[in-house]
């Protein structure tokens, strides 16, 4: 037997375990959008109580990282229609804040929000826009959506929260009636 071959055949044998290992955990069911692992592995529903603090606390701490007087334009009890992961239908918050001064820089506003946000378990990424930099977040514990607009005077923070079992406009009525 050639030495080549032999090499072929050791190399084989070693990366075939190794292989099949990284497939079956490929294979393993984690969260979707809009649940949350549970203490025991598997996943609960998220409430809308807790959808709406989790996605608060996230815009709240970029926002105090960032700095500046933040207006809030929307939400945080705006609610929308969004899919749960079973295809039902479901409902999420919608919160939308601005800072309009002329203090920060852009670009380390956005690498700021990058490692928060990464911090945070999301997958982050950064767009390109003529205006300056668009940072946005999806995944993690605290909201399906986080999106920063970092342009000179005025930066935009919009999220939305992880989806929940409900009818937007059911809770929409509600708030309406004061419910």
């Amino acid at each position: 037997m050639s030495a080549q071959l032999t090499v072929r055949r050791l190399t084989s044998v070693a990366l075939t375990p190794l292989a099949l290992l990284i497939f079956i955990s490929g294979c393993a069911r984690h969260p979707s959008v809009g649940e949350t692992p549970s203490g025991d592995g598997r996943t609960a529903q998220m409430d809308p109580e807790t959808a709406q603090r989790k996605m608060t606390e996230l815009v709240d701490r970029t926002a105090s990282e960032l700095g500046g007087e933040w207006v809030t334009t929307q939400g945080p009890d705006y609610v929308d229609s969004c899919t749960l992961p079973d295809g039902g239908e479901g409902a999420n918050w919608v919160y939308l804040i601005t800072r309009t001064d002329e203090g920060g820089s852009p670009d380390n506003d956005a690498a700021t929000v990058t490692s928060t946000w990464q911090s945070a378990g999301m997958t982050v990424e950064r767009v390109a826009d003529p205006d300056g930099p668009v940072v946005v977040g999806r995944g993690g514990a605290s909201t399906a959506l986080i999106d920063l607009y970092a342009f000179p005077g005025k930066y935009t923070l919009e999220a939305e929260s992880l989806c929940f079992p409900g009818s937007a406009d059911e809770i929409e009525e509600e708030q309406s009636s004061g419910s």
